[in-house]
């Protein structure tokens, strides 16, 4: 809550690890904007996009407030190629214009060292309501989970990585 330094602070650690010589990988759990309806949002996820693409994150989560932004504002940013990539918006059981649309993925797998970790994202269930947003289906978690583990453990994972954007419970 209220961290200072933002998308500097964060590229100066994954700088700062990657000079100590092992492995890296970058996610992040989503909540990108903290106000919506607004242009300058719209700019400041855009510029925070090109950020976490720039610093290679792996797979970037949904919070709930990122999901009150137009779904097609969200899926330009995850279409939008940034010298060559495009941002990996990653959740088990929210998607945006569908998972067929490529804005988002159910689930990432990522190569760190030697080991395939899988990576996935949900958004609790109690946050449903809360969004009313063309374009963006949102999926009972127990039922998405079951899914996307089932197919991370086909790929062979040698771990896992849940983000939770929920309560505790």
């Amino acid at each position: 809550d209220n961290l200072k330094g933002g998308l500097s602070r964060r590229y100066s650690l994954i700088k700062q690890l990657q000079g100590q010589g092992g492995p890296v990988a970058a996610f992040d759990l989503g909540g990108q904007v903290r106000r919506v309806g607004t242009t300058q949002t719209e700019i400041k996820l855009q510029a925070t996009v090109k950020g976490l693409i720039e610093m290679k994150y792996a797979a970037v989560g949904l919070g709930a407030d990122d999901l009150k932004l137009p779904a097609v504002t969200w899926f330009g940013a995850a279409q939008e190629p940034y010298q060559g990539r495009t941002l990996p918006l990653t959740c088990a059981n929210v998607d945006i214009f569908g998972f067929d649309s490529g804005a988002t993925a159910r689930y990432r797998t990522v190569t760190v060292g030697d080991t395939k970790i899988g990576v996935t994202a949900v958004l609790g269930d109690s946050y449903k309501a809360g969004i009313k947003n063309d374009g963006i289906t949102i999926h009972p978690v127990d039922e998405s989970l079951k899914q996307v583990l089932a197919q991370m453990q086909a790929e062979r994972c040698g771990g896992y990585v849940l983000f939770s954007y929920a309560g505790p419970e």
